[in-house]
């Protein structure tokens, strides 16, 4: 057995992005666990906030959007990397996200390799 997989956090409210990022993060042989609602994953996330080593969200999402999951993950566990995705590149969010210390963003859409590249970023892989 080798080392353990590192551990990814997935959040978009479209199921059809969520079964195809969580395929392709698991090809890159990382453990994904993933949700369509942003309030059932901050609840997880509070459950064991240890257990993940990556925050992958979509912005534009019901209940919370990305900026308010990340600050409410940033608030348990302010060392976690994130990874905000969005399809609106809004000048004023991709300012925001500098404010409020996200770790990289993602437009839509985007490749597989620039996903890689993402995540490889922020986990010290590269």
């Amino acid at each position: 057995m080798g080392a353990k997989l590192q551990h990814i956090l997935l959040v978009d409210d479209d199921a059809a992005v969520v079964a195809v990022l969580s395929q392709a993060l698991k090809e890159l042989d990382y453990r994904v666990t993933s949700f369509t609602s942003s309030r059932k994953a901050l609840h997880a996330f509070t459950e064991d906030p240890s257990q993940f080593d990556l925050l992958i969200t979509d912005q534009m999402m019901p209940d919370l959007t990305g900026l308010q999951l990340a600050q409410a993950v940033m608030a348990v566990r302010a060392e976690l990397p994130i990874l905000l995705i969005s399809g609106y590149v809004e000048t004023r969010i991709v300012v925001e996200i500098r404010e409020k210390r996200m770790h990289a963003f993602l437009a839509k859409p985007h490749g597989v390799d620039e996903l890689r590249t993402a995540v490889e970023a922020l986990l010290g892989k590269r």
